[in-house]
């Protein structure tokens, strides 16, 4: 819709404290495959659930 509308794309990407988690990797691959060629970021918020206190 974004690119059809040529607007750009702010996001904002969920991510946990897992190393193996790669969602802005993943956003970004699927900005690529789309063809998406505007403006994109994205804001990632820390899901610090089960984080422990130093």
């Amino acid at each position: 819709m974004a690119r059809d509308r040529q607007l750009d794309l702010d996001l904002h990407v969920d991510e946990s404290l897992e190393p193996s988690d790669r969602t802005l990797q993943q956003v970004a691959a699927a900005v690529q495959r789309k063809g998406f060629t505007g403006k994109c970021s994205a804001a990632i918020a820390a899901n610090l659930v089960g984080a422990t206190r130093g």
